[in-house]
């Protein structure tokens, strides 16, 4: 069960950190 949420927790962080590179893209934050 723990293995699981680990899994579900890391998958979360990878796509809110995906979403915000985007946004930093959109918005010319980032080379």
């Amino acid at each position: 069960m723990d293995a699981f949420c680990n899994y579900y927790i890391r998958v979360i962080v990878n796509d809110w950190d995906e979403d915000l590179y985007k946004a930093n893209v959109d918005n010319n934050l980032l080379p």
